[in-house]
Order: C-alpha cells, then structure tokens, then sequence
C-alpha cells in the first residue's frame, strides 16, 4: 500500500477514502506506514527511538519519542486527526504540545500530506531537530541581495513545507552565487505589524 500511496501522491488515508468510495474491499495495515517510516529513517541515523509511548505525557500518547534528544513526533494523518472523522477534540493536539513543555520534550508535527509530497524536506527538518545538521555555512561567508517574487519562487516551492506566496519584500542568501536561503517580507495576518517567512535550503542549515 505505501508504493501505491507513493505512485499516486496521496496519504493512505485518501487511498481508504478512494477505495470505500468506489466499494473496493482490501485489508489495511493498522499501523501507520508513514509513522514506520519516519521510524526507520530516525534509527538509520543510529538514534533509538520509542513508539506510541504513553508514560512521558500519560494518558496522551506520543506517536514517536526520541528520549537521547527529548524530542517527540506527532504524525498527523489529516483525515483520522481530524475533529469530524477523527474523532478529536479541537484541543487535543493543544493540549499535547502543553504537556511535552511540561516535561522539556519539544513536539515536531508532521503532517501524512508533507511526508509524502515533501519527503527530503521533512528528513531535512527531523536531521536538524535531531541535531544532525551537515554542512553548516557561516553567514559570513554569504551575500544578501533583494529578489524579485519570480526570482524566489521556483526555490520556496522546493524548499518551503508551504510552497510559496506573495510578499511585499524579497531577500536571498547567497554563499559561492549558490541561493540557500530566502526571506518574504509582508503585512502580518494578524495585526498591522510585517511578517516575515524564511526558507532554507535542505541538508545546509
């Protein structure tokens, strides 16, 4: 099923979806493939790694838990962690980020959606969390220069979990002419402030 959801772009559970909307009977893993995955990828790094452990945030579970690094991973499958069919109160991933800052356990969200469009730029997100980032350049030894939106464009729709989006000012950052960095800066969503989105370049920072 995961080489399907892979050929099709999709998360297994738009593949149910498909197949209950077109009456197709097939039997289902009942763990996730994308939280194995994740797994898998963690402890190729040689890093241990804890599944569903529910004693850290008791009687909340954390789907993977990573104790050398207090880090936990919340794999989000956007139809079973949805408030409707999912059966989740509109607070509880609320209230599981309250409870890891409780305990010192920073909480990384992963959406099913992300792993499988996105998937070099989510390992590259885990690597840093995990401490493991290669390759580091030193702002020193970069450039500024002020883009234009076509210039930034194609690079935050390869590099930006989000794609990319309009902004009112455009900056990259450039080590030997090579862009590894970009920030959009625009009005604010939520007040008369500007907001300002950044973008790296995976497998750098």
């Amino acid at each position: 099923m995961g080489s399907l959801c892979e050929s099709l772009k999709c998360s297994m559970n738009t593949l149910k979806k498909l197949f209950k909307l077109h009456d197709i009977k097939t039997k289902f893993p009942k763990s996730s493939i994308g939280q194995n995955e994740i797994i898998e990828f963690i402890t190729s790094l040689g890093i241990i790694v804890e599944k569903n452990d529910r004693t850290q945030i008791y009687p909340l579970e954390l789907d993977i838990y990573i104790p050398s690094k207090n880090l936990a991973i919340e794999y989000c499958g956007v139809y079973h962690h949805s408030e409707t069919y999912g059966r989740k109160h509109r607070k509880y991933h609320h209230k599981k980020m309250i409870e890891c800052r409780k305990k010192g356990i920073k909480l990384l969200t992963i959406f099913d959606s992300d792993w499988i469009n996105k998937r070099e730029i989510v390992k590259s997100i885990i690597k840093h969390n995990l401490g493991l980032t290669n390759n580091k350049i030193f702002a020193r030894k970069c450039i500024i220069k002020q883009l234009s939106y076509k210039e930034i464009k194609d690079f935050e729709e390869d590099n930006h979990i989000q794609g990319s989006k309009a902004a009112k000012y455009y900056f990259g950052l450039y080590h030997n002419n090579d862009l590894i960095m970009t920030a959009s800066i625009g009005k604010s969503r939520f007040n008369k402030s500007f907001e300002i989105s950044k973008t790296e370049k995976p497998k750098i920072f």
